[in-house]
């Protein structure tokens, strides 16, 4: 079992404390509750649930993406990150960047889609389309990952 840091771990289901620990991540680096709720629901999605072979690294998604935020190894590399060495800071890391996000567009669907799809991507879209700027992403951020997440409950 990997060193976690809270002893609360010991205690709690694995999916209650990391949903509880990132929340709280979430309320630190966001203004709103909403938003920290959000930011949960992303990244539960994100780690399968929290599922901790995800968590530490031991299973990538299809593109190689790592860790509980999903990084690419490129995007990782960008940001100065070992994904799923330490899963707090892999969320911490991901809760500023979707703050960054969601500073520059003001806008959840927007904020998500330039996670999921990039920043290209989604700053394309917006050119492209203006108003229908999610008529130029990619089919699955716009029919799967966006409503997947902002129509979540728990």
């Amino acid at each position: 079992m990997p060193i976690l840091y809270n002893d609360a771990y010991k205690t709690e289901e694995p999916v209650d404390y990391w949903s509880r620990t990132v929340r709280d991540i979430g309320k630190r680096v966001f203004q709103r509750p909403q938003d920290a709720d959000i930011f949960e629901r992303q990244m539960r999605h994100e780690s399968g649930g929290y599922n901790e072979l995800i968590l530490y690294g031991n299973r990538r998604g299809e593109a190689g993406e790592l860790g509980g935020p999903q990084y690419t190894p490129a995007f990782a590399k960008d940001r100065g990150v070992t994904p799923g060495v330490n899963p707090y800071k892999d969320f911490l890391d991901a809760a500023t960047v979707m703050k960054s996000y969601m500073d520059e567009y003001q806008d959840w669907s927007k904020a998500l889609s330039a996670y999921n799809a990039g920043k290209y991507a989604t700053d394309t879209a917006i050119r492209q389309g203006a108003d229908k700027w999610m008529d130029y992403i990619p089919a699955s951020t716009r029919r799967r990952y966006i409503p997947g997440i902002l129509s979540q409950s728990y």
